[in-house]
């Protein structure tokens, strides 16, 4: 099942940065969700077993233990693709990381929000499949897992361009965070849960 996700993972964000990392990486990035406590993992299936869709968050404290985690799958995806080096997003998405150890935080940034809260870090829906309310389903079965983790908030951060995800958010009660706007073009949403 991990290896059908990374699939659809490489073919809905084929043009994101982190497909450019390659399958392998992808699949340790989806095996990180599934088998860590303090995340959660989501699929939706087809009458055929097919993985359509699917939903990964982690724990607003824990997200640091993946990037650990996979660092050594990305060091060896940056040897056999170094052209990543040359992509704008990879030295954004490295300054979005670095930069927070260099100065204060930005109040954005502090996730204010209740704890504990965990991050919707992504959603993906096989296009075939859009339209069909699969992603609003996974949207609902993440928000019912995380309320039974006695989860208070949930937030997530998604590109400004990315109309049908904001729309998706929307709808499902989430709000844009005030003055988000991040170097890499994201915008954050939040959502607090009963």
């Amino acid at each position: 099942m991990v290896s059908d996700t990374a699939n659809l993972h490489v073919e809905i964000f084929s043009a994101y940065l982190n497909s450019r990392f390659g399958k392998r990486y992808i699949t340790s990035y989806i095996n990180w969700f599934v088998h860590t406590n303090e995340a959660l993992a989501i699929a939706a299936v087809d009458d055929e077993r097919r993985i359509v869709g699917y939903a990964l968050g982690v724990s607003s404290k824990h997200g640091y233990k993946m990037h650990r985690a996979l660092r050594w799958v990305v060091v060896s995806s940056l040897i056999i693709r170094p052209w990543i080096l040359c992509d704008k997003r990879f030295w954004q998405e490295a300054r979005s990381r670095i930069e927070p150890l260099a100065r204060p935080v930005k109040t954005c940034d502090q996730h204010n929000l209740p704890q504990p809260s965990i991050a919707l870090v992504t959603i993906g829906v096989h296009p075939a499949y859009r339209r069909e309310r699969v992603g609003l389903h996974l949207m609902e079965a993440f928000e019912q897992m995380a309320t039974s983790c006695k989860t208070q908030s949930l937030y997530a951060w998604v590109f400004e361009d990315n109309v049908s995800a904001r729309q998706l958010y929307e709808k499902c009660g989430w709000q844009p965070y005030t003055n988000s706007l991040s170097t890499r073009g994201s915008l954050k949403y939040f959502k607090l849960l009963d």
